[in-house]
């Protein structure tokens, strides 16, 4: 009767290679580390690389318990996880930034984490270290504001949560309060009152100051993030001021404090390829809502060996991407979007002929706003994730009680 016994009780105890797990994950930062317990001074029992596949065993409030192939187990938070629908946002993400033009390369002074949204809360996918150059793809500006993934799990099947939260559903109505009072205009000759002399009215009519009244400028706060993509082809978003342009630093120096957001080379200066000419987008602001104010060509005087500006144009309103195209007989040509006076956008083409830069086209672009476009993140294409993990099988009791004997047999030391 001890057999039976033994055999019912060791049936009845837990097996814990066999416990089923609440679903599957993928390691969503650049190296991370689980822990033995949820406690401060906790000892690290692993660290695992990104994108690699995890079982979900145990959750407490945004902390799980998880566990790779090679068995490795520790707790971690909920923010150095994806689920399988950030898992193809990444994908997207880098699909994108292979598919679109680079506006140039960047360089970092010290370590940068690349986050899979423009946010600064949001998991880091790869870090650029100091010496790596990365290509900057685009730029936008975020506010602030806290970061959410969203959930690991989908509560009714266990799994992985794929699904994108409904933006179809109507917000409910919220009382507003009343619309106050559009200010008072400025007086019609408000320029001459303010004392500015006849130059200086002059410029501002240069920069934007349409019948004594200054034209809108579209605004905007927050970080400005650069989207930027490295050698191994993942992409990311940096803040774009601990980023540092790969432009010589004898034209970086002409910068007088703007950023650059984009730079080219217009070709070769010389035979011996030490020098070119070169065409960058400055911007001076930080809370306006389009991507440069500012563009400049500078070309290279071998005769006196410094930089020249052939073109420069200042309190534009321009859009990126900058296009730069060679033509026959060492022309180069480069395309460029500004929003003229008048509200419309305007793609113009400069043609840099020897060291002399003429306009050869300007097209009026009116039924495109890039005001007006979503943001890259919502442009992404739905997520499909081609690497479904299979679920994992539940064992019942009885299924534990008919591979207990084989289990009692190999814990008393049998082959």
């Amino acid at each position: 009767m001890l057999p039976v016994l033994t055999l019912a009780f060791w049936g009845c105890a837990p097996a814990p290679e066999s416990t089923p797990a609440l679903g599957s994950a993928y390691v969503g930062s650049i190296h991370l580390k689980v822990y033995a317990e949820l406690a401060p001074q906790a000892a690290v029992t692993g660290e695992l690389p990104f994108g690699q596949r995890v079982d979900l065993l145990r959750r407490r409030r945004n902390f799980y318990l998880v566990r790779n192939s090679d068995g490795v187990e520790g707790w971690t938070h909920r923010s150095g996880l994806f689920n399988e629908r950030q898992v193809s946002e990444v994908n997207a993400l880098a699909r994108l930034a292979a598919e679109s033009p680079a506006q140039g390369e960047a360089t970092v002074y010290s370590p940068l984490n690349a986050h899979n949204h423009p946010n600064r809360l949001a998991p880091s996918i790869f870090q650029i270290q100091e010496g790596d150059v990365v290509k900057v793809i685009a730029h936008e500006r975020h506010p602030r504001a806290p970061f959410d993934a969203g959930p690991l799990l989908d509560g009714a099947s266990g799994r992985a949560s794929t699904s994108r939260p409904n933006t179809d559903q109507e917000p409910e109505e919220e009382i507003q309060p009343p619309t106050p009072p559009p200010p008072p205009e400025p007086p019609p000759a408000w320029m001459r009152l303010s004392g500015l002399s006849a130059e200086r009215i002059l410029q501002l009519e240069a920069e934007g100051v349409v019948d004594e009244h200054r034209s809108t400028i579209p605004r905007a706060s927050g970080d400005l993030w650069s989207l930027v993509r490295n050698a191994e082809g993942l992409a990311g978003w940096a803040l774009h001021a601990r980023l540092s342009p790969a432009i010589p630093e004898r034209v970086l120096q002409y910068a007088e404090g703007a950023r650059v957001t984009s730079y080219f080379s217009l070709g070769q200066a010389n035979s011996a390829g030490t020098a070119h000419h070169w065409l960058w987008t400055t911007l001076s602001s930080n809370d306006v809502a389009f991507p440069f104010d500012s563009f400049r060509v500078f070309t290279w005087n071998n005769r006196l060996s410094r930089y020249e500006t052939a073109l420069i144009q200042r309190g534009v309103e321009g859009y990126l991407p900058v296009e730069v195209s060679p033509q026959e007989g060492g022309l180069v040509r480069f395309r460029i979007a500004v929003r003229e006076r008048q509200g419309i956008l305007h793609r113009k083409t400069y043609e840099l002929n020897g060291l002399r830069v003429r306009l050869v086209q300007s097209v009026p672009w009116p039924n495109f706003d890039p005001l007006k476009q979503p943001p890259i993140m919502q442009r992404l294409p739905e997520p499909a994730f081609d690497g479904r993990p299979t679920p994992i099988p539940q064992l019942t009791f009885w299924d534990r009680v008919l591979q207990s004997p084989g289990r009692l047999w190999r814990s008393l030391g049998g082959s």
